[in-house]
């Protein structure tokens, strides 16, 4: 998750893929003429006793304050009795609207099987494609038992890849009053066009903030 909130807003907070990294909330405050925005990350529930209790009573205290919360999970996980428990019992405890304030972040889509992700068109292959779409119908069918979610607020996406990374975006601000800070905040995403072979791309469109691949990839 800390990979995401890098990627989206451009900070560079520590990374571990082999332990927790975040240990405790870190902030990121941006301020501009338009406003100020304050981005909380917090360490993952769920995966030490030692620190469940004291994790969960930082996650009611940060999330009674916010107003769009993103709950990251691994695209792949199957694991989804803990993710609904957390859902019911720590987040809607703490944020009584939950349903119209959080979006469901699919992480690591280019790790989805069967399939290999296309590396120069920095897309999924059709069969990733195929089981992403999968894998978000399953998940959306298994939060809605505890939380009652539109299928909108849950966005499939790479961080490392920085592919949907804008969708995910706008899910969030979807979730919000349209506050000015977004206009400033959406300049930090990280461009997935960068990481693009430009035969990929429309020669009209390669210089265009919005453009997307061609559908059809060989």
């Amino acid at each position: 998750k800390t990979s995401t909130i890098n990627a989206l807003f451009g900070t560079d907070w520590k990374i571990s893929h082999v332990r927790a990294a975040t240990k405790r909330e870190q902030v990121y405050v941006y301020e501009s003429e338009r406003g100020r925005l304050k981005i909380s990350d917090l360490p993952g529930l769920g995966e030490d006793l030692d620190t469940e209790y004291a994790y969960r009573a930082l996650y009611m205290r940060v999330l009674r304050e916010c107003e769009v919360a993103l709950f990251v999970l691994k695209a792949d996980t199957r694991d989804m009795l803990d993710v609904q428990r957390i859902l019911r019992d720590v987040v809607a405890g703490a944020m009584p609207d939950v349903a119209k304030r959080i979006v469901i972040g699919l992480n690591q889509v280019d790790l989805v099987q069967p399939g290999a992700w296309i590396e120069g068109a920095n897309v999924p292959s059709p069969d990733q494609e195929a089981n992403i779409g999968s894998i978000i119908r399953e998940r959306v069918k298994s939060i809605q038992k505890v939380c009652p979610i539109k299928r909108t607020q849950v966005v499939a996406y790479s961080a490392v890849r920085r592919y949907r990374l804008a969708h995910l975006f706008h899910a969030m601000i979807a979730c919000t009053n349209g506050e000015a800070w977004v206009l400033d905040a959406k300049k930090k995403i990280a461009d997935w066009k960068e990481l693009v072979d430009e035969k990929y791309l429309p020669v009209p469109l390669q210089k265009e903030a919005g453009c997307q691949p061609m559908t059809k990839i060989k």
